[in-house]
């Protein structure tokens, strides 16, 4: 029930214009120091998850990595990668993404 309301919680974040959306904006979200919260979805090649977890550095801030069948069904522009600025907004995602009774999707 948790994951649902988590992606429930995404959708309504898509809808309101919570993310950046994408590698580049992700990428300038981090090097401002803006990141508050990653979104990676499973599918991605290896390398570009590594990459991103590279410049997340020391835990600066989180990365949550969701399945691709999830991101299909709630980025209808297909992007693969979303940032969160909005520090509330973050920790509201983290906070139900964890609460997963089934072991969450996982942090990687």
């Amino acid at each position: 029930m948790a994951y649902k309301d988590f992606l429930n919680m995404f959708g309504i974040g898509l809808r309101a214009g919570k993310f950046q959306l994408g590698t580049c904006a992700c990428e300038k979200l981090i090097s401002k120091k803006k990141m508050q919260l990653l979104i990676l979805d499973k599918g991605l090649a290896q390398r570009t998850i590594d990459k991103f977890k590279m410049l997340c550095g020391d835990g600066k801030f989180e990365i949550i990595m969701i399945e691709e069948n999830d991101f299909a069904l709630k980025t209808e522009m297909n992007y693969r990668i979303l940032g969160v600025s909005d520090k509330k907004f973050a920790l509201a995602l983290i906070d139900k993404f964890n609460d997963d009774p089934y072991g969450g999707i996982g942090n990687e």
